[in-house]
């Protein structure tokens, strides 16, 4: 999985990342090793309450002496 900011603007520009070079030079690129495709974004951060399912969780941050 890659997930990130960067040069790369397609599933062909990932393809074309260039891994290792094997002992003659030749480039051996994520084509190669393997297939590149889109795929679901990874839920993070999920809270349960109480063994009963999904549920919305948050943290309030306070400085010490603010009154609001």
């Amino acid at each position: 999985m890659i997930r990130g900011r960067g040069y790369a603007r397609s599933l062909h520009d990932i393809e074309e990342i260039v891994l290792v070079a094997s002992e003659d030079g030749t480039p051996i690129r994520i084509r190669d090793v393997g297939q590149v495709v889109f795929g679901p974004d990874i839920r993070r951060g999920v809270a349960d309450l109480d063994g009963t399912g999904d549920a919305v969780s948050g943290i309030v941050i306070m400085r010490q002496g603010e009154t609001r």
